[in-house]
């Protein structure tokens, strides 16, 4: 079993004042961005945080000796960014957004089959006609990026394209405690705990999967 305690206040006022730093300045590339000749990704996870704490006092008799009400405050930051890298992926390549798939093959290798839809026929040279192509399609096609890795004896002709995308996932965290000594033997405490977590980043189109062929 775990717990956890929230740090008190005391009868002299203390605070501090932190900062930690992680930074890709520090990190190695990884290989396929040595590979493509791209620089080390973003990775940024600093710290900054600060406290206060001490005795809560009101002038007059009220707390005079600094033994009864304390409070300790804190705030923490973490602005973390972090690059998910060298996700594979495949994607259409210039001649397919055109409608050509001579050069398409199935994962094993095997030349694939275009056929017409209405007919059934295989298209000649697996060449859809420019007549044939419908424009939502072609204009779908341009939110995918062009294949960007090509080397066959890495990818076994699995993939074309590999992505890095930043992820950004800042962290807040607040701390209150407020103690009140009742009787020597009885305190009375409070406290107050927020923390706001945001996760938000761009992922690569067409997911893990890719598009199911690959090309050389």
């Amino acid at each position: 079993m775990f717990g956890l305690t929230t740090k008190s206040g005391t009868r002299d006022l203390h605070g501090l004042v932190s900062y930690f730093k992680r930074h890709q300045q520090f990190n190695a590339n990884n290989f396929f961005n040595n590979r493509l000749g791209n620089p080390r990704q973003r990775y940024r996870g600093n710290t900054w945080n600060y406290n206060v704490g001490g005795p809560v006092t009101i002038p007059g008799p009220f707390n005079r000796n600094r033994d009864k009400l304390f409070s300790f405050w804190s705030r923490e930051f973490w602005p973390m960014q972090t690059t998910v890298s060298g996700r594979t992926v495949t994607m259409p390549t210039e001649l397919e957004r055109r409608g050509d798939s001579s050069r398409s093959v199935d994962r094993d290798g095997a030349r694939t089959t275009v056929a017409d839809l209405v007919s059934r026929v295989p298209f000649p040279g697996k060449v859809v006609p420019l007549s044939r192509l419908d424009a939502s399609g072609v204009a779908m096609m341009k939110i995918f990026p062009l294949p960007n890795f090509f080397d066959d004896r890495i990818s076994a002709g699995r993939h074309n394209y590999v992505s890095n995308s930043v992820s950004d996932q800042p962290q807040k965290l607040v701390t209150l405690k407020i103690d009140f000594n009742l009787h020597p033997k009885h305190q009375v405490f409070a406290s107050y705990l927020f923390q706001t977590d945001i996760n938000s980043g761009y992922q690569a189109p067409a997911g893990g999967g890719g598009t199911g062929t690959k090309r050389r």
